[in-house]
């Protein structure tokens, strides 16, 4: 009985010492799941290769090849990636076997192709002219008309054409214009990002300015520089002219006398700032959000300093937050993947935390204050208390701990009764309340959850005892 004790406690042990979150099937194919085989969903990328669920092999495997978008099977139900209009497209190959159906590219010179062949051509690649609709695809062998700049025409190659001297749809930074049934593509003038043409003429001259480059504005149809950078004053992102800016860049604030307003550097470690007065000083601006490891510090003016391993502002929010990855104070961790190491992120309401596990679990609670109840969400909780505290993408199991704090008027060690958790809400016995202030609105959560009962913990934990009852029967025999 004495070795069955024994046996028992270190299945009980092993259980416990497993991994609250775990990674899903290696691969990297895998987007969710709740274990290593089951409820698995699969990644879908962009670019590339599609993917698709075996559902005999319980795994997520890649489509036939990188011009596959969706599949059943790795060669059944495909659709093939779509590209941008005007550049080479796919198709799925009606050609080949129908047991074995391929997504293929077109002929270099297709935007979209007929099923039939690669070279039947429905539109084409932005240059070219020639295609069909679908029953009378053809090739598109022939060019649109090549850039000209003449003394009348100033004017760049089409995207398409109806001909080779016929333009249908131009380039940035140019005007579909000219005689009807001649159009060409005339380039818009000097910094200019859209323009308007003027009757039949085809000259950049003639073209009317509507929007500018970037650092570029003006009146009367053209468009010049901006104020130039220099000491405290950066670009404008537009302007009314070389001495009134209108919209500044980031890091920077518009200010000035008004009608030659200009942008004005934010002090140093400052994300957004305000002016003062007329003043265009970098040391005038007002800071109102800062850096990463710095905090707005009151002043005439205010002005980002940098923070200490004291709780301190960072942007517009009161946070935890260090100059260093070693300066967090209690109730912070450091370890969360994706973050700025120096980013000292809380404990899920703890005094202290278990560090983030890389690719399966953020950081948990550890230890709660003496007025607070560790709990814990189940795998499959879909509440808002419980999605703050999910195993990371493309990892299962039950979710990191977290901190609920007491309700109101209760004795600091167990919610017995319904009791308070905000002015509104009222809590069922063994509940917390996810409100730091319970003078406000909070949700209720169970305390001390049991772990999901798809962890990997309870499987090992039953084949742990039914092994060490064999072993028990075993000896008695």
């Amino acid at each position: 009985m004495k070795l069955f004790s024994l046996l028992l406690g270190a299945a009980l042990v092993s259980g416990a010492s497993a991994a609250a979150c775990d990674t899903c099937r290696a691969g990297g194919f895998v987007a969710t799941c709740t274990s290593k085989t089951v409820d698995l969903t699969c990644k879908v990328p962009t670019t590339g290769k599609g993917n698709f669920l075996d559902a005999t092999a319980k795994e997520c495997k890649q489509c036939e090849n990188q011009f596959t978008k969706t599949c059943t099977s790795a060669t059944v139900g495909l659709t093939c990636r779509t590209t941008a209009a005007g550049f080479r497209g796919n198709f799925l190959d009606s050609a080949t076997a129908a047991a074995t159906p391929v997504c293929k590219q077109c002929d270099a010179t297709c935007a979209t192709c007929s099923a039939a062949a690669a070279n039947k051509c429905i539109t084409c690649i932005h240059g070219l002219f020639g295609g069909g609709a679908a029953g009378s695809e053809a090739a598109c062998g022939t060019s649109c008309a090549a850039a000209a700049a003449t003394g009348t025409v100033d004017s760049l190659k089409a995207l398409t054409c109806a001909s080779a001297t016929k333009a249908t749809t131009c380039p940035a930074f140019t005007v579909l214009g000219g005689v009807t049934g001649s159009e060409v593509c005339i380039k818009c003038k000097a910094h200019t990002a859209t323009c308007t043409k003027d009757g039949t003429t085809t000259t950049q001259a003639s073209t009317v300015s509507v929007n500018c480059l970037t650092g570029f504005g003006g009146a009367a149809g053209t468009c010049a520089a901006c104020q130039v950078a220099g000491g405290d004053l950066v670009v404008p992102v537009s302007c009314e002219s070389a001495t009134k800016a209108t919209t500044c860049p980031t890091l920077s604030v518009l200010g000035g006398v008004a009608g030659s307003e200009k942008c004005i550097l934010c002090s140093a470690n400052t994300v957004t700032c305000t002016k003062s007065g007329v003043a265009v000083t970098k040391a005038s601006t007002i800071s109102t959000k800062c850096s990463s490891g710095f905090y707005v510090k009151a002043g005439s003016p205010a002005t980002c300093v940098a923070c200490t391993s004291e709780a301190c502002t960072t942007g517009t929010k009161m946070k935890k937050f260090a100059s260093a990855a070693a300066a967090c104070p209690l109730g912070t961790d450091t370890a969360n993947p994706g973050l700025a190491a120096t980013n000292c992120m809380s404990c899920q309401g703890g005094l202290t935390c278990t560090a983030a596990v890389t690719d399966k679990a953020p950081v948990g609670a550890l230890t709660c204050a003496a007025t607070s109840q560790k709990g814990q969400c189940d795998a499959d909780d879909d509440s808002v208390t419980c999605k703050a505290t999910r195993c990371l993408p493309g990892a299962f199991g039950d979710n990191v701990s977290i901190c609920l704090a007491n309700c109101a008027n209760v004795d600091g060690t167990a919610n017995a009764e319904e009791c308070a958790c905000g002015k509104d809400t009222p809590c069922a016995a063994g509940q917390g309340c996810t409100a730091a202030d319970l003078t406000k609105a909070g949700a209720c959560a169970d305390i001390k959850k049991q772990a999901a009962k798809k962890s990997p913990a309870s499987t090992m934990q039953a084949s742990a005892l039914l092994s060490a009852a064999a072993l028990l029967v075993a000896m008695r025999q």
